[in-house]
């Protein structure tokens, strides 16, 4: 099974990870893949609080239990607004 990353960055093979894991922050929870050589692990998601991030681990083990080809991270209902593209610019207002 292959899983593409919250950002759409990263796409992993599931077979390859020993374990996922929920890594709480301060101020998000990551959703971690964890190999058991000396790779270090690999964020896969992050997620506005551990509830969210269980909601998406428990969707995660069906898709891989259920043999899924492809399953894609839900992106988080706190960063979903960050889409939005950002002007540096400054905007001209009327004038001749």
């Amino acid at each position: 099974m292959w899983i593409m990353s919250e950002d759409g960055k990263q796409i992993l093979n599931a077979e390859i990870p020993e374990r996922y894991c929920l890594a709480p922050k301060t101020d998000v929870v990551l959703v971690v893949a964890s190999y058991r050589d000396d790779r270090p692990a690999v964020t896969i998601a992050r997620y506005a609080d551990m509830d969210e991030a269980k909601q998406v681990m428990g969707a995660l083990m069906s898709a891989l239990a259920g043999g899924q080809a492809c399953f894609y991270m839900p992106v988080s209902r706190l960063f979903a607004g960050e889409n939005k593209a950002h002007d540096a610019r400054q905007k001209r207002r009327g004038g001749s």
